[in-house]
């Protein structure tokens, strides 16, 4: 994945996003409207198959930076709930075996 800053204001900030489809973008546009600085986040892909995604960000209070950190943060910490969780089901299925 490469990452391409397309436009970059004090409170707005666009990016491309090279070699990811729609899940990633999405997930990323969605976790960062759960943050209350968030003011504005979405993702588009003018085609389904070619082309690359954008991701728009414009923050109420400080910089989009920050926002985009933040939830990479929090997307990276609900990941590793989620592996721990399936690795400590994994164990026990053996386990049984």
């Amino acid at each position: 994945m490469k990452l391409k800053v397309v436009e970059e204001k004090e409170k707005e900030l666009i990016i491309e996003i090279e070699g990811e489809e729609h899940s990633f973008p999405a997930l990323v546009a969605w976790a960062l409207l759960q943050d209350p600085n968030v003011d504005f986040a979405v993702y588009d892909k003018e085609h389904p198959l070619i082309g690359n995604a954008k991701l728009y960000i414009r923050t109420k209070r400080g910089s989009p930076w920050t926002a985009l950190s933040k939830t990479v943060k929090t997307i990276e910490e609900e990941f590793k709930g989620l592996l721990k969780m399936t690795e400590e089901k994994e164990k026990k299925g053996k386990k049984k075996k």
